[in-house]
């Protein structure tokens, strides 16, 4: 079974019981972007893959922080997020 094919409380599950590192998640996250998002362009800018790897695996040397811990999550460009775009899904606010 694929990591990505169940929901993110599975995963959640699987990182506190040590089946699953944050890091094994991130690359199979980041395959599935590589994979699709060409075609549905869902991810408008992704950080650099050694930042995300380096993350998951700062999340996987400390204990877990609530159940999201571990868990990659995309930021929409509606929301401000240091170090990202917003252009509120409009190329009238890009930049």
């Amino acid at each position: 079974m694929n990591i990505l094919d169940i929901g993110a409380l599975a995963q959640s599950e699987a990182l506190a019981n040590g089946s699953l590192t944050a890091r094994a998640l991130m690359e199979a996250t980041l395959e599935r972007i590589d994979a699709v998002n060409g075609a549905v362009n869902a991810i408008v800018a992704l950080r650099p893959r050694a930042e995300l790897l380096a993350e998951a695996d700062r999340a996987d040397a400390t204990p877990r922080v609530g159940w999201l811990h571990g868990i990659p999550i995309a930021i929409k460009d509606l929301s401000d997020a240091e170090g990202l775009p917003t252009a509120k899904g409009s190329p009238l606010f890009a930049g």
